[in-house]
């Protein structure tokens, strides 16, 4: 069995108000993209990645991924309007070399800094039940709008009862 990664990396930061997407910037001479692929690459129980790229920016990902040794990276395709398009978009390439029993996680290609355990716990989760996604404990208060009048909120959710979803989801 092997474990598969598909990034998320098709959208283009509108909220960041920048000429160039989001994960393409670069920190500490690096684009965020490469750290986020760094960090799959040197985990051992990792055995591909396929990146769903922004349209025009996959000949600039490949020498990204040459320049900087990323060589599990195993298909670079087209992202697709939605984010569920651009993973449906992945997981379709992954259909043509990987096997009915092995392990995908879905992981945004701009949340670089995902670390070792995190992966291997994800790992180990899905191994044993099925799937596996990451969350961290809500700690904001979380109040439930009323329909007719949208400004006001008689119910809160106790957040001892929440967590908030990340990625990597793993299945």
């Amino acid at each position: 069995m092997s474990n598969y990664v598909v990034l998320t990396a098709g959208g283009i930061g509108s909220r960041m108000a920048n000429e160039i997407p989001k994960q393409f910037i670069n920190v500490n001479d690096k684009p965020v993209i490469v750290y986020t692929m760094e960090a799959f690459q040197s985990h051992p129980s990792i055995d591909g990645i396929v990146v769903s790229c922004l349209s025009g920016w996959d000949l600039i990902l490949r020498a990204y991924a040459k320049e900087f040794g990323i060589t599990k990276l195993k298909a670079i395709v087209p992202g697709g309007e939605t984010g569920q398009q651009s993973i449906f978009n992945a997981l379709t390439k992954l259909k043509e070399f990987a096997l009915d029993d092995d392990m995908v996680i879905i992981h945004d290609g701009n949340r670089a800094y995902v670390s070792p355990d995190i992966i291997s716990n994800a790992i180990s989760v899905a191994e044993s039940k099925g799937n596996a996604i990451a969350c961290i404990p809500c700690v904001e208060v979380i109040a439930k709008r009323d329909a007719p009048d949208a400004q006001t909120a008689h119910v809160t959710i106790p957040r001892d009862s929440l967590e908030r979803t990340q990625t990597p989801h793993f299945f």
